[in-house]
């Protein structure tokens, strides 16, 4: 990636640098779910829900389409990560999935729409 210079834990500087990471954590979570990591797991959710508060800091008005992201769905993910039952996590994973193009959708950007990765494109493998 072009931007690889720019740190991660400073995406507040960009919005669109927070969706970035959000997508890259999101690829991550659903690979390290295949291998059953979850510790990994659990980094990449935090991840997620850190890289959509710092867009927030940003862009604080889309704050009432992320507030059940935050609050609802990212919880439950936390507990299917928590559970290191495949199915339960598959079953999160997707629900989370519809939740980030709602969200897109009530921003008014539902051509960013989200689907399940069908291949792992981290160079990092097990």
């Amino acid at each position: 990636m072009y931007f690889a210079w720019w740190s991660f834990n400073s995406v507040s500087s960009t919005p669109i640098l927070a969706m970035v990471e959000t997508g890259y954590r999101y690829q991550e979570l659903t690979g390290r779910g295949k291998m059953k990591t979850g510790i990994t797991q659990n980094t990449c959710w935090k991840k997620i829900k850190l890289a959509i508060e710092n867009g927030l800091e940003r862009r604080p008005k889309r704050a009432k389409s992320a507030e059940h992201f935050l609050t609802e769905v990212l919880p439950e993910m936390q507990q299917a990560v928590a559970a290191k039952d495949t199915a339960v996590f598959t079953q999160n994973f997707q629900a989370m999935t519809a939740n980030c193009n709602d969200c897109h959708g009530m921003e008014e950007v539902p051509f960013f729409t989200v689907k399940t990765p069908t291949i792992r494109q981290s160079p990092i493998k097990k």
